[in-house]
Order: C-alpha cells, then structure tokens, then sequence
C-alpha cells in the first residue's frame, strides 16, 4: 500500500492513469475523471425517485 499524499489535481484520489491513456486522453482525461462521478450520481438519484415511486403506490 502507498503512503504517498494524493494530488488536487488527480480525478481520484491516489490514482493516477497510465501513460498510455494520456497519450490517447490527453487533456479529456481530467474531464472524463469528473463525468464518471456525476453519471453514477445521476443513476443512483435516478433509482431513489423510482423506489420512492414504486413504493408510494404509484
């Protein structure tokens, strides 16, 4: 396991993509680090509102 401190400026904290999804990414890489996040978010509100739904009879 890693001691090292992650960066701000990392997606995740203490990950770090490989050289070779820089290469292809470039500067999308961080954008896609931000998306991944808000679309899992977005999916799980998603699935509360159609519980709650569900189970309100609807």
């Amino acid at each position: 396991m890693s001691t090292r401190k992650p960066s701000p400026d990392e997606p995740w904290p203490g990950w770090v993509a490989g050289e070779a999804a820089q290469t292809v990414y470039g500067k999308h890489l961080a954008r896609i680090g931000q998306l991944i996040p808000a679309v899992l978010y977005a999916h799980v509100m998603d699935r509360q509102g159609l519980a709650a739904a569900y189970n309100a009879g609807r």
